[in-house]
């Protein structure tokens, strides 16, 4: 099986989302940016996310069809001080008038004590 450029990121992005904390990836610490507007371009969220650092990547999906962006985007920064910085800043921010929602892009799951704990069996004999 063969996949696009697009939906390799998609599979990625939906299968890190089903966990729980963050997680780094590959190249650093992601975000997934959603709510952007369709004008929005590369250089629009540089210059909103740069400020929290060196961005290592940035994925902006656009729509084969038209061409704009298809509203939402994943970036990378190498540290996770760097990407907590950016998803406390801009989750909630505005974007071209368009209000955001950054969350991490990769989540591991819970183990040990904290998983164990969540049973709904805790307890029952």
């Amino acid at each position: 099986q063969t996949f696009s450029p697009i939906t390799v990121p998609l599979r990625l992005a939906r299968d890190c989302a089903m966990a729980e904390r963050p997680a780094k990836s590959r190249e650093g610490w992601g975000l997934f940016v959603s709510g952007l507007p369709n004008e929005v371009e590369e250089d629009d969220l540089d210059e909103a996310f740069r400020p929290f650092g060196d961005l290592t990547s940035l994925h902006l999906p656009l729509d084969r069809m038209t061409g704009f962006a298809k509203g939402y985007c994943m970036l990378e920064y190498r540290t996770h001080a760097e990407a907590l910085a950016a998803l406390s800043s801009m989750n909630g921010s505005k974007l071209k008038g368009k209000p955001i929602e950054v969350d991490w892009l990769c989540k591991e799951p819970q183990t040990g004590r904290d998983a164990r704990s969540r049973s709904p069996h805790k307890g029952a004999k």
